[in-house]
């Protein structure tokens, strides 16, 4: 049984082919508003990234390194929006081809009878980056395969949250702010954390099979 999905890799996407592409997407993805009823962000929020990233680019074609820095924060919260539109893409469109190129994106097909739900994900990189950041990595999985990160500010999570039929479910009344970073990518960054405050980070995995628990946590103080 073929099953198609988005066919993509931001990252190694030319500066102006990233900016075609998430053009593309703004007048097609969020065109499509009977098929993608719930967009991780709304359309202004998209347009908004994409704005920064070419004044960005600008800014650094004319600046030179000394504009790199903004130049670089633009283009990975670019492509962290992309990440989340096409795993909106793919759940929604469900192994259609059709719906994944409504989306904006070229489908690709793979065999899903293959196909089993992940195992559970391991933490395989915690560490500090520049002052309220930090970045956090689980193990390869193989191909295919999406990851959802949830940052917790000063706890670690009840016992009372579940992942359940691939939603997490958080209990009433939890106070701690929480962060869900969800891409195809295992590396994720936390930015604008607080410094001295310690937080908690647990991964979870998704395929079109199947989406797996939370893993076990793990701690760190941001810098």
């Amino acid at each position: 049984m073929t099953y198609a999905e988005c066919s993509f890799n931001f990252h190694r996407m030319k500066i102006n082919e990233l900016k075609m592409f998430a053009t593309g997407v703004v007048n097609t993805y969020y065109k499509n508003t009977t098929v993608f009823t719930s967009p991780p962000m709304t359309k202004a929020q998209f347009k908004a990234l994409l704005t920064i990233y070419m004044n960005t680019l600008v800014a650094y074609d004319r600046g030179g390194k000394d504009q790199k820095p903004a130049f670089d924060t633009a283009k990975i919260s670019l492509i962290e929006a992309l990440d989340k539109i096409a795993l909106n893409v793919n759940q929604v469109a469900v192994g259609s081809a059709e719906i994944v190129v409504k989306g904006g994106f070229k489908p690709r097909n793979t065999n899903r009878s293959a196909r089993h739900e992940p195992k559970l994900p391991v933490i395989a990189l915690l560490e500090r980056g520049e002052i309220g950041e930090l970045i956090v990595a689980c193990n390869p999985m193989g191909r295919d395969m999406s990851f959802g990160c949830v940052l917790v500010e000063g706890m670690p999570l009840p016992d009372e949250v579940k992942m359940k039929n691939g939603v997490l479910v958080f209990p009433k009344g939890m106070m701690a702010p929480v962060q869900i970073h969800e891409s195809q990518a295992r590396k994720k960054r936390f930015l604008a954390l607080k410094p001295g405050v310690t937080y908690y980070l647990y991964f979870f995995a998704r395929n079109t099979a199947g989406v797996t628990a939370l893993s076990v946590g793990r701690s760190i103080m941001c810098a």
